[in-house]
């Protein structure tokens, strides 16, 4: 009998090669062989790069928004967006949210995000429609290549996609 399983750790692919051989009647000797010349890189999704960059920075704007040019405390800023005054305190101190320089080189994105605060403060948006406003910033983001950038950023296997604009999404 034999068999190879895989382990996936630290982005390396490491196979043990395991030959079972019969040492007596009543005894198996496992042969284990470590082979740990294989890199692979991880691929990740573009939902997991819009979860983990897009959405906390476009958040982290609009809190700043909401407490800067519109006056909101923290407390009514976090309960207008759904989320706690502890979160829109590390968006303001960029602890939370800070990977936004797509969006400052960006005047449309800019703008789209000035949308969202001025309607956020002015008790304009529900929680559903602010996260349809979010999803459209998202499908901007992808229709126009812009997260592209961040992907391969994230991912080198990600050279050469053209998933999001071909797919118009």
């Amino acid at each position: 009998m034999g068999g190879i399983a895989e382990k996936h750790k630290n982005n390396s692919v490491i196979q043990y090669y395991i030959d079972w051989v019969k040492a007596s009647r009543d005894a198996f000797v496992i042969s284990v062989v470590l082979d740990v010349s294989h890199e692979v890189e991880a691929m990740k999704p573009v939902c997991e790069i819009i979860v983990q960059e897009i959405l906390p920075s476009v958040r982290a704007m609009v809190a700043v928004k909401l407490t800067k040019t519109y006056g909101l405390s923290q407390e009514q800023a976090a309960k207008r967006m759904g989320t706690t005054q502890p979160a829109i305190s590390q968006y303001k101190r960029e602890i939370r949210g800070h990977k936004s320089r797509l969006f400052r080189q960006n005047p449309k994105l800019l703008e789209m995000v000035d949308d969202i605060a001025k309607k956020v403060a002015s008790g304009e948006l529900t929680s559903l429609d602010m996260t349809l406003e979010f999803c459209r910033v998202c499908q901007h983001m992808r229709s126009h290549g812009l997260i592209c950038e961040l992907h391969r950023e994230a991912s080198s296997v990600m050279d050469g996609c053209t998933m999001c604009t071909k797919s118009g999404r």
